[in-house]
């Protein structure tokens, strides 16, 4: 099946994806028609539209344009050689997303000729969930299921991928002692994403699939608070992990708010809160993205 005929909505970004939309402005595809290439959302492309041009420190420092899709199509048609691998990396890198690439595609085919039940085993030794490698082995037309991979390649007893299966897998790791130990570097240089990405990347998640906490904290501990209000009232709430997925938040938040209704005074709010020690913690405040650093 052509693969703009593919409905990716909610699969994991491939380097594949990132260069179908550099070879799509290229070729003069307007948004819409680059999602339909892509089988994903238009708000989704243009929210990584920031991951090739941009970087991470960018966002830092308040450099980052919220008509990121316009810059990408110029630069990416004014200079051939455009380099929009390393932004991409980057942010990966900064987000801890695997960056699902070349290499790794190599392993599934391997391990997918062998025919052994080594999908425990390469997520462990790649950091890719199970789910999502056996979305991308069926996005390389190795297999039409998830239970085909499964019952080819095996899968963790309990996880998410074992889970969303319509019935018993032929291949069941024993335990998931035989598929961890060390964790070694991703194919890419990354690690998991422990939630959604953007609006067209949501993972699914379990607690055999969780990457360990830092010691002493349960990932309920502590969090950060996202507020965007404006003389409206209040526009956006959000709970994230860290203080980077909180101001990444308020990029999309930004991007959002001005696509909607133009340049519109708001102010936000990032307030770090702890379980049970009530309203303390520290809170940053600002107004726009000028602010955020």
């Amino acid at each position: 099946m052509p693969q703009e005929h593919r409905d990716r909505h909610g699969r994991s970004w491939h380097e594949d994806d990132y260069a179908q939309i550099i070879t799509g402005l290229r070729e003069g595809l307007d948004d819409d028609a680059l999602a339909g290439r892509l089988g994903r959302t238009t708000g989704a492309v243009r929210a990584r539209a920031k991951y090739l041009v941009s970087t991470p420190e960018d966002m830092v420092l308040g450099r980052l344009d919220t008509e990121t899709m316009a810059e990408l199509r110029e630069r990416v048609c004014s200079d051939p050689s455009f380099a929009w691998h390393r932004h991409a990396r980057a942010w990966h890198e900064f987000r801890d997303l695997p960056f699902l690439d070349a290499a790794l595609d190599d392993l599934l085919r391997t391990a997918w000729a062998d025919g052994e039940p080594r999908l425990p085993r390469i997520s462990a030794d790649t950091g890719v969930r199970e789910q999502e490698l056996a979305e991308r082995i069926i996005d390389m037309d190795l297999a039409a299921t998830r239970e085909e991979v499964v019952d080819r390649l095996g899968c963790t007893p309990g996880n998410a991928l074992a889970r969303s299966l319509s019935r018993p897998p032929a291949q069941l790791s024993s335990t998931r002692a035989e598929a961890t130990g060390p964790r070694v570097a991703s194919v890419s240089e990354s690690t998991r994403d422990g939630a959604p990405d953007d609006a067209d990347g949501a993972h699914l998640s379990s607690q055999a699939d969780e990457e360990p906490q830092r010691p002493g904290v349960s990932p309920v501990d502590e969090a950060w608070v996202l507020i965007v209000h404006s003389r409206e009232g209040i526009q956006h709430v959000s709970l994230h992990p860290s203080r980077e997925a909180a101001a990444l938040a308020l990029i999309d938040a930004d991007t959002t708010a001005a696509a909607a209704s133009g340049a519109v005074p708001y102010r936000w709010a990032i307030a770090h809160r702890t379980l049970g020690a009530g309203d303390a913690g520290t809170v940053e405040r600002g107004m726009h993205l000028r602010d955020i650093d």
